[in-house]
């Protein structure tokens, strides 16, 4: 929701939210004195039953594909926030379950010249004894620096992540 004084700075990009199979919400942004951005967030779900298979995880991430080179054309600087639930910290492990769906993740935002802008774990759970992390929340830009862009992760108590936050 944005407040009025800012109603007319916001447009709804509802034409890059092209399919329920992969949710995600767009807006442009262009504030007096600002550089324009298409700013976006999206849910990576897992499914349950069938659809949880990693082919079917693989089949929902195509139709992300369209989206991400859309929002991509023009001269607008694209932030698109997620719950990827893909942990960042097990990219390098050949033997991660879901290796090839974040392979078939990095081709598509690859192909839309998007980059990741980390910001740390923001998922903890508990596995038998040990707590654990994971960086489930992060950011695709096509920033041309997303590192020097300041970030942080908010603690929240009404979810199961941690808020992921860039300053724009």
């Amino acid at each position: 929701v944005v407040r009025n004084e800012y109603e007319k700075y916001v447009r709804e990009r509802s034409d890059l939210m092209t399919t329920n199979i992969f949710p995600t919400v767009w807006i442009e942004l262009s504030l007096p004195g600002s550089p324009r951005y298409v700013l976006g967030c999206a849910y990576r779900e897992w499914g349950n039953g069938p659809s949880k298979h990693v082919e079917a995880q693989i089949g929902r991430l195509n139709t992300l594909k369209e989206q991400l080179l859309k929002s991509t054309t023009g001269s607008s600087t694209v932030w698109l926030a997620g719950d990827w639930n893909l942990d960042l910290s097990q990219c390098d492990d050949p033997g991660w379950p879901l290796k090839s769906v974040a392979l078939k993740f990095t081709e598509i935002r690859e192909s839309a010249g998007l980059k990741i802008k980390r910001v740390g774990p923001t998922y903890t759970y508990r596995k038998d004894n040990d707590i654990r992390s994971s960086e489930l929340d992060f950011f695709l830009t096509n920033n041309s620096d997303p590192d020097e862009v300041p970030s942080s992760v908010i603690s929240c108590g009404f979810s199961d992540h941690d808020c992921a936050r860039v300053e724009l």
